[in-house]
């Protein structure tokens, strides 16, 4: 491929050569030579000529583009509250249950843009250690005794707009099987759907699902609401230090105290210990571990019972075939060994 420079270059040459030549009718040879030189030293403007790999676009209509789509917070993010009931409701049910528990709940949109749930109802369903399933049944039994009530009911359901859960004293973050249950909800036609997991050590986040517009917005704040007052009765508080002023990073939360109107009475709990007996299965998974210390959950090695492992040969027992290892890890006993103790106990 001929050099773009050179070409435009020699063409300037010629074209200045044959102007030095026409004007002067008269002169030597080695005048008209460094006529020639003193035409041809001055540098062509830059850009003059475009390079032959730059491609110039030429006017045509409008057509689309390959899009590269993105959200953008223009002006605040939508607050989820919770009524004084709702939130009672939800701290008895996670506190009753050991296990993984769900539960559903009516919404209503403020005029804002905000979102008030109103009431939670724990169904019928069958929970794990670290999964929680909602029966069709269950689902349905609820809109039956919704129906009931008559207008009041009827509008209860068509508010069912929030899937709460508990991840017992893990962290609230979703699972594969928490995106893959907001998936389906959103698939039912609901334009919009919420989404909480809470814990027993206090934490909980709220997402919100725009489902007809495929978009969802993570860790909303929230805080609990009187409805008829307007009050907010639990939030967070955020103080900035001289640090975080300064540096420009992210400010601390400091939660309110807990009014009394907020705890759970004892008759609240045991009308959710009633219900929670009568609607909840507690299952056993297929393959299970014994729970840790909650003192101290890690370090932690599962490895099978010392009386039916040390007999093992040494080589076998760690550096021999892989097969034979898990095989003697599934068939003995298991139980929680500290990994200080279980070096002592190979040695």
């Amino acid at each position: 491929m001929p050099n773009s420079d050179v070409d435009w270059f020699s063409r300037d040459v010629a074209a200045n050569s044959q102007t030095g030549t026409e004007s002067q009718n008269t002169g030597t040879g080695s005048q008209n030579s460094q006529a020639g030189k003193s035409v041809t030293s001055a540098k062509p403007e830059k850009n003059s000529v475009l390079p032959k790999h730059v491609e110039v676009r030429k006017d045509q209509p409008l057509k689309p583009h390959s899009a590269n789509p993105r959200a953008t917070i223009v002006d605040r993010v939508p607050t989820v509250y919770l009524t004084p009931e709702a939130y009672r409701r939800i701290c008895a049910i996670v506190d009753i249950a050991p296990l993984e528990v769900g539960w559903l709940g009516s919404v209503r949109i403020l005029p804002n843009g905000d979102f008030l749930i109103e009431n939670v109802f724990l169904v019928k369903q069958s929970v794990t250690a670290t999964e929680t399933e909602l029966s069709v049944d269950g689902v349905s039994d609820l809109v039956v005794e919704l129906l009931k009530q008559g207008e009041s009911g009827l509008a209860q359901v068509n508010k069912l707009h929030f899937w709460g859960h508990s991840h017992v004293r893990m962290g609230t973050y979703p699972s594969g099987t928490d995106e893959r249950t907001m998936e389906r909800f959103c698939a039912e036609g609901h334009e919009f759907y919420i989404r909480g997991i809470v814990n027993k050590l206090g934490d909980g986040k709220f997402d919100i699902y725009y489902c007809r517009v495929g978009l969802r917005l993570l860790d909303v704040p929230w805080s609990v609401r009187d409805e008829q007052t307007g009050a907010i009765l639990l939030s967070h508080r955020r103080h900035e230090s001289l640090w975080t002023s300064f540096f420009g990073t992210k400010t601390e939360d400091t939660p309110c105290p807990l009014p009394e109107q907020l705890k759970v009475s004892e008759e609240l709990r045991s009308a959710i210990e009633a219900e929670y007996k009568l609607k909840v299965t507690e299952r056993k998974p297929m393959f299970s571990l014994p729970s840790w210390n909650k003192q101290t959950p890690f370090p932690i090695d599962f490895l099978p019972d010392k009386e039916i492992y040390k007999n093992k040969p040494k080589s076998s027992r760690m550096f021999g075939s892989f097969g034979n290892w898990l095989g003697d890890l599934i068939s003995a006993p298991i139980r929680p060994v500290r990994r200080k103790s279980a070096d002592k106990d190979q040695k």
